[in-house]
């Protein structure tokens, strides 16, 4: 009677850790995703970052194009029409910057909020995992009566 009562406590034993470890396993999975997404929308707004240096330095070019032009015209660009026209493409050029970081933010915070949902996830895999351990010991010590 003793060795199937051992072998019945080893059964569970063996159950209860297989339990553990697959809820460890799940919730690293689910961790590294979380980490792998905060790295992400840390990137998506270092990506915002060179576009925006970048549109500007496209800006002041078209700027001194612009003024260059205006100039070979023979049009005043301190006043009137030279100065309106150099303080729209001014405007026009950090609306664009400013559209551009609205949507960088809106993709990071959406990317953030899956990384939080990977580590809710990852939470409760593990106690998933406990609570199946818990399970298979009860199962265990109901089978062996």
């Amino acid at each position: 009677m003793a060795i199937p009562l051992a072998i019945a406590i080893a059964g569970t034993a063996i159950s209860a850790w297989s339990k553990i470890q697959q809820g460890k396993a799940q919730a690293s999975a689910f961790g590294q995703a979380a980490d792998a997404k905060r790295r992400q929308a840390d990137s998506i707004m270092k990506r915002f970052d060179l576009n925006a240096e970048f549109t500007r330095m496209e800006g002041k070019a078209f700027k001194g194009k612009q003024m260059a032009a205006l100039a070979q015209s023979n049009v005043d660009i301190g006043s009137g029409f030279g100065l309106s026209a150099m303080e729209d493409t001014a405007a026009k050029i950090q609306r664009k910057i400013d559209i551009a970081e609205i949507e960088a933010m809106a993709n990071r915070d959406a990317t953030l909020m899956a990384a939080d949902l990977d580590d809710q996830s990852a939470k409760a895999a593990e106690r998933s995992g406990e609570l199946g351990a818990v399970s298979s010991v009860a199962q265990g010590f109901m089978g062996s009566f």
